[in-house]
């Protein structure tokens, strides 16, 4: 299993799925997380909601699944509706959680512990 965690700063988790431009990749097997990795997002770090760059309309979630391309689960602070929908139709769960730390979220979810649901679904139409 593979789950992706967006992160600005390399710890924390971005409250916004789609604004963020770093991700911290965690490959699970057994015994916990195997591998920790940073992958960045290349281009425009809008997802379309609040910018009026050219990747900022429905296409603007491509350059994101470039990166989540192999991933399984991203757990994040928050995400718009249709970037919700979007990982689901490509078969990637997604947690929202007010968890704010990468590590402590990853080891809480593989212990069934994660808090989720704290986060949000933003208003936003994408």
């Amino acid at each position: 299993m593979i789950i992706a965690i967006p992160s600005d700063d390399g710890k924390t988790i971005s409250a916004h799925l789609g604004h963020s431009r770093n991700f911290i990749i965690y490959e699970i097997a057994e015994g916990g997380a195997q591998k920790k990795e940073e992958r960045q997002r290349q281009g425009s770090q809008a997802c379309g909601c609040h910018s009026n760059e050219p990747e900022a309309s429905s296409n603007g979630h491509t350059t994101l699944f470039d990166v989540l391309k192999d991933v399984d689960l991203v757990i994040a602070g928050g995400m718009g509706k249709k970037m919700f929908e979007e990982l689901l139709s490509a078969g990637i769960v997604a947690i929202t959680t007010d968890e704010t730390d990468s590590e402590t979220a990853v080891k809480s979810y593989l212990a069934g512990t994660l808090r989720g649901g704290g986060g949000t679904l933003c208003g936003c139409n994408h």
